[in-house]
């Protein structure tokens, strides 16, 4: 943008404009995109640094939660051979097992899968990527990548979750509630047989194990250990049955978000690839779906602010190119001629609607 116009120090505006149209229809310098850093990373999968807090978190207190169970739970359940203490004993070892491998298996994928399918008739092309992908591919920010069959970024699991990852994530999450909802169902036998039997009966079962415990020790053992996965267990009942009703409806997280956000206009502009659609789209009461839209903002049908990466380096400003998701990113064509709606970042833990 070096002319001038009569040896004016102001630019030319019709040659500003001419090269502002330029770049609008050519394709997307570095400089439109972000950092040179952010071009060149690419999150692997979910044990790629850095490690999200909400990960950590999960770690240290699953690691908690296993020593409770094997230092206390499993000794006191099986001290008398109640049929109830088999049955819990067991269900929270296989739980803890499969709690175990899924995690790994969903953390440490690659959800790329084959979203870059040019071969397949992939119709998309993404502008962050510089290749065609899948149809239902969306490009993850967190990630740098496209994910195929995009559902959404779990900062659990520091990882997106997508066509390859789903089963693991779903196998992960029913077996951390069954988990959960072991060492609960521990604390209420005990605290139970505490009212019923007497301290007394209860204090001696448990001397049994460890010879210097009182009636203190056996209720506040019980209580803290309620105290710990009882809200674990509702938060992932709620995570569970929400992707219950997802698998029944059809969709991924992602579409359910739009649809929820943009009502009918979603269904017209952005219609589920290969699921099934229906004619009214009747989303979860709120306290369903609350930890969804947790980070949302709604101000006269807008969000209320830019994303953090967009408002500290304005990056993603891509001419002519992709709908701005910060979790998901909607690979489009600049020849499809379809008006993307508002864009929303899935992240399950963290979620925030963004601009584009």
């Amino acid at each position: 943008m070096t002319a001038r116009s009569n040896g004016d120090a102001s630019p030319d505006l019709a040659v500003v404009a001419r090269e502002l149209r330029a770049a609008k229809d050519g394709p997307p310098s570095s400089r439109d995109l972000t950092k040179e850093w952010y071009e060149k990373w690419v999150r692997k999968n979910g044990f790629s640094k850095p490690l999200s807090r909400l990960q950590l978190v999960s770690w240290m207190t699953f690691a908690v939660d296993v020593a409770l169970g094997a230092v206390i739970s499993l000794p006191i359940l099986l001290s008398d051979s109640r049929w109830y203490g088999w049955v819990i004993s067991l269900l929270w070892t296989g739980s803890a097992v499969l709690t175990l491998v899924s995690t790994h298996r969903a953390t440490a994928c690659d959800p790329t899968g084959d979203s870059s399918a040019p071969s397949l008739g992939a119709t998309r092309f993404c502008h962050l990527c510089r290749l065609n992908v899948s149809t239902d591919a969306k490009h993850c920010r967190q990630c740098n990548k496209c994910v195929g069959d995009f559902d959404h970024h779990c900062e659990w699991l520091n990882n997106c979750i997508g066509r390859d990852n789903y089963f693991p994530f779903a196998c992960a999450t029913a077996s951390a509630f069954v988990f959960t909802a072991s060492l609960v169902a521990f604390s209420g036998v005990e605290m139970g047989r505490f009212v019923s039997e007497g301290s007394e009966v209860t204090v001696e079962r448990w001397r049994q194990v460890y010879s210097d415990v009182d009636d203190q020790a056996v209720l506040g053992i019980s209580v803290t250990i309620l105290l710990i996965n009882l809200p674990l267990t509702l938060c992932v009942l709620q995570l569970l049955s929400f992707h219950a009703f997802l698998a029944y409806k059809g969709l991924t997280t992602y579409e359910y978000i739009m649809y929820k956000l943009n009502g009918e206009q979603a269904e017209r502009s952005n219609p589920p690839q290969g699921r099934r659609v229906w004619s009214r789209f009747k989303a979860l009461p709120s306290v369903m779906d609350w930890f969804v839209f947790a980070g949302s903002s709604k101000r006269k049908g807008r969000p209320q602010e830019a994303s953090r990466t967009e408002r500290a380096s304005g990056s993603l400003k891509v001419p002519g190119g992709v709908a701005q998701v910060d979790g998901g990113s909607r690979c489009s064509s600049r020849s499809s001629g379809t008006r993307r709606v508002e864009p929303i970042e899935v992240v399950i833990g963290t979620p925030k609607r963004s601009v584009s």
